[in-house]
């Protein structure tokens, strides 16, 4: 694992200095804490990431600005969680502010994937999923389009078409 996407202070800047000091002070966070915490945000990242990154550039060498926050935000939420609970054991609309921001960072990130480069500059975006029949949209679902005009009747966008082009492959 590594604990690469972080900053030094993001996390203690999350919780308030104060609270940091005091948790650290009583023992309630050591950095066998920190670092599980961090790994687990980074892995989860890491996660993300694997949807348009190939994961042999995983994790990333150069990291882009965002992905600082994104990192502290999961590794406060990961922590947090284990120590505020609601009402609803499920739900602590504090502590899951910053889950939220950091989904929502991550998910602007990899939708505008510009600042993800290696260390020479070079975009590090492979995994563009494409269809492998010319021209062909690479839709999921029972109608299918090519250059984005529909190709199929509605008979055979129905279950029955699909169930009677199944059976006469079997013919």
């Amino acid at each position: 694992m590594h604990t690469t996407y972080g900053t030094t202070n993001g996390f203690k800047y999350n919780l308030t200095t104060t609270e940091y000091d005091r948790l650290i002070a009583d023992s309630e966070l050591t950095s066998d804490i920190i670092d599980h915490f961090r790994k687990k945000a980074n892995a989860k990242i890491d996660l993300w990431l694997s949807k348009v990154i190939d994961v042999t550039n995983l994790p990333l060498t150069t990291i882009p600005d965002d992905l600082h926050g994104v990192s502290d935000d999961m590794m406060t939420f990961y922590f947090l969680r284990t120590k505020h609970h609601k009402v609803d054991p499920g739900k602590s609309d504090w502590v899951d502010d910053f889950w939220e921001r950091a989904l929502e960072n991550l998910k602007t990130l990899i939708e505008n994937p510009a600042s993800i480069v290696d260390a020479t500059g070079a975009t590090l975006i492979v995994n563009n999923f494409e269809c492998s029949t010319d021209g062909y949209d690479p839709v999921f679902g029972m109608s299918r389009t090519k250059d984005g005009e529909t190709i199929t009747t509605e008979y055979e966008e129905s279950m029955d078409g699909w169930n009677d082009a199944y059976n006469a492959e079997g013919d």
